[in-house]
């Protein structure tokens, strides 16, 4: 069955030699959905980027396009829109010939061409911008015209690898809107990689987190940062801190559990897994879910950072753990070498079996 603008990767095993860069993924990107693979150097995400686009062939697995297997298809059959980190335009041709490039290998008349390379330069508001060479725009707008070059001739599927990694904060915060108005009035599917964490929480629709080539887990922004199901992710995504201990006792997936730490304080939060007692743990908990409370965990400051909206207090507890608190401006804020008591919801402490 056809599914137009559909991408999947079905076990997917890719190895360079003895090296495994994609180990078992299986994902699915649904049609118009912007999808993000997100992980370190090494996590395989472009990996899997190339074996969609046809520059790579799987080592065993599926690729699906469009609901068809794909997998021995070459690239230029794949009807895939491709925009990489650097633009790669050819420096000597005007920007509207750059645009009209993949039109004419398509056999498109010259004509027709223009019109429609004009019509992608005033998509990417770019318009009246055809005659200008390369070297005459800025980062932004070159990267603009590689964005009009790939949806030129209206592919389902846009695959994007790092394009935005070369730009400056400012600029590259406005790319980021900009890419995702552009799919989202297109209508098209967006494979996008990146390292970035807060890019891939501010476009994506679903985030899939990999780490040695595993897909580590897959959802919402929301989910993965406010339900991780693996240190991994929770540490990956966001800012947190890790406090070891025992279970205490035995806990549902889910349910309340209480690790004891080294020095006997008591760590309350979810399970994430079952725990039997006297099980290995971590708990794992962000830095806005921490605050100061009168019976609390015992911490110790070590430093402050004031950070205009707020300051990061850096604590350390009796048992050697480190975490952060915010402290929203106005707010008291206690000096290094200040003794501390804080506390979160236990719903926002998450529990691994397993230690450090």
């Amino acid at each position: 069955m056809t599914r137009a603008g559909e991408v999947a990767v079905e076990a997917l095993r890719k190895t360079f030699g003895r090296v495994v860069a994609v180990d078992d993924v299986s994902l699915t990107a649904e049609p118009a959905e912007f999808l993000a693979l997100l992980g370190p150097s090494g996590s395989g995400k472009t990996t899997i980027l190339m074996t969609l686009a046809g520059f790579e062939h799987p080592t065993s697995g599926r690729v699906k396009l469009n609901g068809e297997d794909a997998t021995w298809w070459p690239a230029h059959r794949r009807n895939i829109g491709m925009v990489f980190q650097r633009t790669t335009l050819f420096p000597h041709m005007s920007v509207r010939d750059n645009v009209a490039f993949p039109l004419k290998m398509r056999g498109v008349p010259a004509r027709e061409r223009g019109a429609q390379a004009d019509e992608a330069l005033a998509t990417v508001r770019l318009a009246g911008y055809g005659d200008r060479l390369p070297n005459q725009l800025s980062g932004g707008q070159q990267q603009r015209v590689a964005l009009a070059r790939a949806i030129v001739y209206r592919p389902p599927i846009l695959l994007m690898d790092e394009p935005l990694s070369a730009l400056d904060k400012a600029l590259r915060e406005e790319m980021q809107l900009e890419i995702k108005r552009l799919q989202r009035a297109l209508g098209i599917t967006v494979v996008f990689v990146t390292h970035d964490q807060t890019e891939a929480l501010t476009m994506a629709d679903r985030i899939a987190v990999l780490d040695h080539g595993r897909l580590m887990q897959v959802g919402t922004p929301q989910a993965l940062y406010e339900s991780p199901e693996n240190p991994f992710v929770a540490g990956f995504i966001g800012e947190t801190a890790f406090l070891d201990g025992v279970a205490e006792r035995s806990a549902d997936p889910g349910g309340p559990a209480t690790l004891r730490a080294a020095d006997g304080s008591k760590l309350h939060g979810t399970a994430v897994a079952a725990l039997a007692t006297g099980d290995t743990a971590q708990l794992a908990v962000r830095p806005e879910r921490i605050r100061r409370a009168e019976d609390g965990l015992a911490a110790e400051v070590i430093e402050t950072f004031y950070v205009g909206a707020e300051t990061a207090c850096l604590l350390r507890t009796a048992f050697g753990a480190q975490l952060r608190m915010r402290i929203a401006a106005g707010a008291d804020v206690p000096a290094p070498g200040e003794t501390v008591r804080v506390a979160w919801d236990p719903a926002h402490g998450r529990i691994f079996r397993g230690g450090a």
